[in-house]
């Protein structure tokens, strides 16, 4: 229950730094998330997007192949 609600925790304040485009501070966050549940597709996606954002293209590229990888019917992690 503890673990979950970190997880959700971390996703959402990267989220909203992401939102902010703190996009560095975005990826530690994810990467928190993707630590405590590293099968979390959408953690991988927002990652992906905010790499994408500071133009780290590779790094943004494995970020989606992961998440599709996960959960291929994950729209975002496609676009």
């Amino acid at each position: 229950m503890a673990q979950t609600t970190l997880v959700e925790e971390w996703f959402t304040k990267g989220l909203v730094l992401l939102e902010s485009q703190e996009y560095e501070k975005a990826i530690m966050a994810f990467e928190q998330a993707i630590k405590i549940v590293p099968q979390f597709a959408e953690a991988w996606a927002k990652k992906g997007e905010a790499l994408n954002a500071l133009d780290r293209l590779n790094e943004s590229i494995c970020a989606y192949d992961e998440a599709i990888k996960i959960n291929p019917s994950l729209i975002e992690a496609w676009l």
